[in-house]
């Protein structure tokens, strides 16, 4: 197979795995479950309730980032990219007024959002302190 060719294949949204189409839609569920439940897709990295749910979506936005630009080694689909654009997934976490801290930590029995009870405080102290 010539690299033209798999970049055309990587364009329309080729999967090349089996397994790993299986897990995308694993997660894209609990995600699902997860918007349900809290009413937004903002999961932060450091996500305390389900941590791989977090690493997840940040892997997503990585991945989205990638697909954006052409970049045909993105692992993200187009198809994948309008499953998460159909519930509403924040690309970027930094926008709509949100102030993304990578490092902030969530008390266990937060949602995995900036506007979890506690985070503001957090964030107050820290920016205090810088």
């Amino acid at each position: 197979m010539t690299k033209l060719q798999i970049q055309l294949l990587n364009k329309v949204g080729f999967e090349w795995t089996c397994s790993g189409g299986h897990t995308w839609k694993k997660m894209y569920d609990v995600l699902v479950s997860y918007k349900k439940e809290f009413g937004h897709t903002r999961v932060f990295p450091k996500c305390p309730q389900n941590p791989s749910l977090g690493n997840w979506a940040q892997r997503q936005r990585s991945r989205y980032e990638q697909f954006q630009k052409g970049n045909s080694s993105s692992k993200m689909t187009a198809n994948q990219a309008l499953l998460l654009d159909e519930i509403g997934f924040e690309w970027d976490l930094r926008h709509k007024g949100t102030t993304f801290l990578p490092n902030l930590t969530h008390e266990p029995n937060e949602k995995c959002s900036e506007e979890s009870p506690g985070n503001e405080n957090n964030q107050n102290n820290l920016i205090a302190n810088i």
